[in-house]
């Protein structure tokens, strides 16, 4: 539990977080881009970002895919946040992400979150995510169609990365999206814990920095 309460908050740069990126949209070998609760099998390419979203039947074996209601579901939003999957029957539901350049690397991660009154209860849960051992987020929806996510940057001691929801008994666990991306490892290469996002800001300029990668 150490690593993740000791985390450090940090602000990434607009332009730094491009540098960082190894390999650019064409060259997806260091992206893990997952649209959970599509059926097996399927992705597709975000027509907005230009990356190829998979399915997540393939990262756990758990869970029941779903989609937001209609009337939460309008023209501009960003298709990962349609479909999700939900843990009605699991205390502890994890993913198992295995990327191709392995530990000792560091990757920027985030998981997303739309509820959408996806069960028509229209009760609005809170849960922990964690990764691995280490509580990394707590996630409080608020309201039905806002959209939540939590960032972090992460230096792999092993070749898999386990990301798991836990339910607190405020309403069941789901996940709509996660996404990760590798690091130039020399801009992080002293990293020796996480580190949050605390947000984006471009320094000097009056460009609006892209909240999706």
């Amino acid at each position: 539990m150490k690593m993740l309460r000791s985390l450090y908050t940090v602000c990434i740069l607009h332009v730094a977080l491009t540098l960082a990126i190894v390999h650019a949209q064409d060259d997806q070998s260091g992206f893990i881009s997952i649209d959970c609760g599509i059926p097996e099998g399927s992705k597709y390419t975000n027509k907005k970002t230009g990356l190829i979203y998979v399915s997540d039947a393939g990262f756990i074996e758990s869970g029941v895919s779903g989609e937001i209601l209609p009337e939460y579901n309008y023209g501009t939003i960003d298709l990962p946040y349609t479909t999700h999957r939900s843990f009605p029957q699991n205390t502890r539901s994890c993913y198992t992400l295995r990327p191709k350049q392995g530990k000792n690397n560091s990757y920027l991660i985030r998981v997303r979150f739309m509820y959408g009154n996806y069960d028509s209860k229209d009760q609005l849960p809170q849960f922990d995510v964690y990764l691995g051992a280490d509580i990394w987020c707590t996630v409080g929806i608020s309201d039905s169609s806002a959209k939540y996510y939590c960032e972090l940057i992460h230096r792999a001691s092993s070749d898999y990365i386990h990301i798991c929801l836990v339910n607190t008994g405020h309403g069941n666990a789901f996940i709509s999206a996660i996404e990760l991306r590798l690091l130039d490892i020399t801009q992080y290469e002293t990293l020796s814990t996480s580190l949050f996002t605390d947000k984006r800001a471009s320094f000097g300029s009056n460009e609006q920095v892209r909240s999706d990668m």
